[in-house]
């Protein structure tokens, strides 16, 4: 799945603007890690970069130490953390400097750019579960001390967050998006009784993945299928999984599309988690949309102010799977939804990355 921040400097450099693309740091130990291995062997053994296109290089970078919160232990680290910062990208100078609340942001204090601006895609008091607090105040104080020059959240929650803190930062909203070029935007069945019957989560089993909720569903759904596709690896299961609830592996970027158009809905089965819920962009919402899917989505968090009209919500087993039916029958009038379909055209990467560069004054 491709990152926010990937899509711009994808869409950016199609524009004919030079980027560079800074990855996620790796550590020493992350060879271990089978979903690391790839991006270890890149920054560790094979040069720390790679060329995309003519206009777009990507840079795997190396840190002393590992992302996890246990390896934190004074603000210090931060100024550790970037040793390894390639010398080539601290000489140059960049007109502009984008980052996102992930740790190869920690590097920004080696970078030269005219203007630095954070998407503020995540709450970063939300990652708490692997987040050191010590790098999340390090965010948050960029924001307090107008150390960046202005702040692009990806909604209005987490906008008014960033202007509690600041109230003179500038702010300008700018939702996640998707690749609509890659979904053939399929009209669905409008014969609810030719229902296949399937629904589909596609992402990450992250703490507030509410597995209880859909073992549940699933028992209470025992003519559906549901599918989850995501990482498995180092997954601890509940015991006994359904036998219409089916556990596949991740999928490539370029796959999600044709996936996604075997099924009738998309889930979001997410539990409270600290308050990352509360300031969240669901961007798997908007790949369902595309795909012709309705959506049934748990209520919490900022659920319905991201979601609705175009979702059916449940708090429990029950009224969860009620919202998965509901979404099957409705998807079709959601599909012609004018309204709909401006926010996934406004929501469109190369719109997105367009919008991006107007804002900063950038043909």
């Amino acid at each position: 799945m491709r990152l926010g921040l990937q899509q711009f400097a994808l869409e950016w450099s199609q524009l004919g603007h030079n980027v560079d693309y800074v990855c996620c740091p790796t550590h020493p130990l992350d060879f271990i890690s089978p979903s690391r291995r790839y991006l270890w062997l890149k920054a560790w053994l094979r040069g720390g970069s790679q060329v995309i296109s003519v206009n777009l290089t990507e840079y795997f970078v190396r840190s002393p130490f590992s992302r996890r919160r246990f390896w934190w232990r004074g603000k210090w680290q931060g100024s550790l953390y970037n040793l390894f910062f390639p010398s080539e990208l601290s000489k140059k100078n960049y007109d502009l400097c984008i980052f996102d609340i992930c740790y190869s942001a920690l590097n920004l204090p080696r970078v030269n750019a005219e203007r630095k601006i954070m998407r503020l895609n995540d709450n970063p008091w939300g990652f708490l579960h692997h987040m050191s607090p010590i790098v999340a105040q390090w965010f948050e104080n960029l924001i307090k001390s107008s150390l960046v020059d202005s702040v692009w959240p990806v909604s209005t929650a987490l906008g008014d967050w960033a202007r509690k803190l600041n109230p003179g930062i500038p702010v300008q909203t700018l939702p996640n998006g998707v690749s609509l070029n890659s979904f053939a935007r399929p009209l669905p069945d409008s014969n609810p009784t030719a229902s296949s019957q399937k629904a589909v989560y596609l992402g990450t089993f992250q703490p507030w993945f509410d597995w209880e909720l859909m073992v549940n569903v699933a028992n209470n759904l025992p003519d559906w299928q549901i599918d989850l596709y995501g990482p498995n690896r180092s997954l601890v299961l509940p015991i006994n999984l359904p036998p219409n609830l089916k556990l596949s592996g991740p999928l490539s970027f370029d796959q999600v599309p044709s996936m996604l158009s075997n099924y009738e809905v998309g889930l979001l089965p997410f539990k409270p988690s600290g308050n990352f819920l509360d300031y969240f962009d669901p961007l798997k919402a908007y790949q369902y949309w595309a795909a012709g899917l309705g959506i049934a989505a748990t209520d919490t968090g900022r659920m319905g102010d991201a979601l609705l009209p175009w979702a059916c919500l449940g708090s429990d087993a029950e009224s969860f799977a009620n919202a998965i039916v509901s979404a099957s029958e409705q998807r079709h009038e959601w599909h012609y939804d004018k309204a709909l379909q401006k926010r996934l055209d406004e929501s469109n990467w190369p719109v997105l990355a367009n919008r991006a560069l107007s804002t900063i004054g950038v043909a």
